[in-house]
């Protein structure tokens, strides 16, 4: 198997061309977009080898994905399983609950989970908003995408929505906790915006009792 080849980039690409080049596979082979199609069983042979071809070269590259292994498909507990992976790290106070969804786009969101986890907020984000469905689990990782971006209240806000939208979720639910606690000690969110007063005081905090190993500024 030649990497390159499959992802339809050059031997010297960047590491930003290779993900670019994903991304735009994972949107256009994704079986989700073949449920009624003869062909879903050709997307999914082609998703395997693209993200295999993926994972080789961004481990060459010495940014390993740490979910450890490739999407599947019709499989909840595979889902789970990458996402347990990619949440690993968390930090102390955390419960570490995490969610094991494996609905509409878990492909997506289980990647979404391994960028934030490694810290590229900007691949996250573009792998989020090339998704087309505004559901829980998206709310929650666009959340998490904020804070690790410094916009704290916009990321309360949208895991507030997660909550909302899910309340039986206990990963949902254990990072509001968090992130509540975080708000009654500082009290300096501001009433509108996406920035706390006092953005030292309340990033700590949060780093310590929400998502430390994946959120914190490196």
């Amino acid at each position: 198997m030649n990497p390159y080849e499959i992802l339809g980039v050059s031997p010297g690409a960047s590491d930003e061309d290779i993900r670019a080049a994903y991304m735009a596979l994972v949107k256009k082979y994704h079986p989700d977009r073949y449920q009624d199609s003869a062909l879903k069983k050709q997307a999914e042979d082609k998703m395997k080898q693209i993200n295999a071809a993926y994972d080789l070269l961004t481990k060459k590259a010495g940014g390993a994905d740490q979910s450890g292994s490739s999407y599947s498909y019709g499989s909840a507990g595979s889902a789970g399983s990458a996402y347990g992976s990619a949440y690993s790290s968390y930090g102390s106070g955390y419960s570490g609950r995490q969610s094991y969804y494996s609905g509409q786009y878990a492909a997506e969101f289980s990647r979404v989970r391994s960028f934030i986890n490694r810290g590229e907020i900007a691949a996250a984000l573009s792998l989020l908003n090339s998704v087309p469905v505004r559901n829980a689990e998206w709310c929650f990782l666009y959340g998490m995408c904020c804070y690790r971006n410094g916009q704290y209240a916009r990321a309360y806000e949208y895991i507030s929505r997660a909550c909302t939208m899910d309340p039986a979720n206990a990963e949902y639910s254990s990072a509001m906790s968090s992130m509540r606690g975080a708000y009654d000690t500082t009290r300096t969110w501001t009433s509108a915006g996406n920035d706390l007063s006092s953005c030292g005081i309340c990033s700590s905090i949060l780093c310590a009792n929400l998502l430390c190993s994946c959120c914190c500024r490196r």
